[in-house]
C-alpha cells in the first residue's frame, strides 16, 4: 500500500481511539488517553520522518509541510494540556473538545492538500508504496506493543480498514461527536 494508504488508515484508528476517550467511563478517560497520545505520537514522527521529509524538499510544497508540522505540535501541546489537567478539572472536556477540532482538521487538510501536492510531487508508484512500507515500519516500532498492533493494510481487520471515511469525518467534525 501507498504511503496515502497507510496514512488514511492511521487517522481512522486514531478518530476510533478519540471515540473511545470520550465513550469510556470517567476512570478509565486517562488510560485511553495515554492510548490515543502514543498513536498520535508514533504516526505524527513517522509521517515526518517519511513523508514530509521527502515532500519539504520539493518548493511548491515548503509551506504546506511546514504548516502540517505545526498542527502536529498543536496537538502535542492539546495531548499534554489533557495529561496534566486533573479529569475533574472544568477544562477537561473543554481541551478534549479543543484537541478532537484540531485533529478533524488537521486530517481533512492534509488528506485533500497535503496529498494533492504530493502525489504531484512524488508521483512514483513504486516510491509511494516504499514509504508505505517505511511508514508502516517506523509506527509499529515506536508503539512496540504500547497500542493494539497496526498491521501492514492486508493484514489489518475489516472493521477497521472499513472504518470512518471522508464523509463520516466530515460529520464527527460537524457534530462533536
Amino acid at each position: 500500500m501507498t504511503i496515502f494508504s497507510e496514512i488514511k488508515y492511521d487517522h481512522r484508528v486514531i478518530l476510533e481511539l478519540f471515540q473511545s476517550v470520550e465513550m469510556t467511563s470517567h476512570r478509565s478517560r486517562k488510560r485511553e488517553l495515554r492510548k490515543l497520545g502514543k498513536m498520535i505520537e508514533a504516526h505524527s514522527r513517522s509521517e515526518e520522518d517519511v513523508l514530509y521529509r521527502n515532500l519539504i524538499q520539493h518548493r511548491d510544497a515548503r509551506t504546506l509541510v511546514l504548516e502540517n508540522y505545526e498542527e502536529h505540535h498543536r496537538v502535542d501541546l492539546l495531548l499534554k494540556d489533557l495529561e496534566e489537567i486533573s479529569i475533574e478539572d472544568d477544562l477537561w472536556p473543554l481541551r478534549l473538545e479543543d484537541l478532537r477540532l484540531a485533529l478533524v482538521a488537521h486530517i481533512q487538510e492534509e488528506e485533500r492538500t497535503l496529498f494533492k501536492r504530493a502525489k504531484k510531487n512524488l508521483h512514483n508508484e513504486r516510491t509511494l508504496t516504499e514509504m508505505g512500507h517505511q511508514f508502516r515500519a517506523l509506527v509499529n516500532e515506536r508503539l512496540d506493543h504500547e497500542v493494539p498492533s497496526i498491521h501492514s493494510h492486508s493484514e489489518r481487520p475489516d472493521s477497521i480498514t472499513t472504518g470512518a471515511d471522508a464523509e463520516e469525518t466530515r460529520n464527527l467534525a460537524s457534530t462533536g461527536k
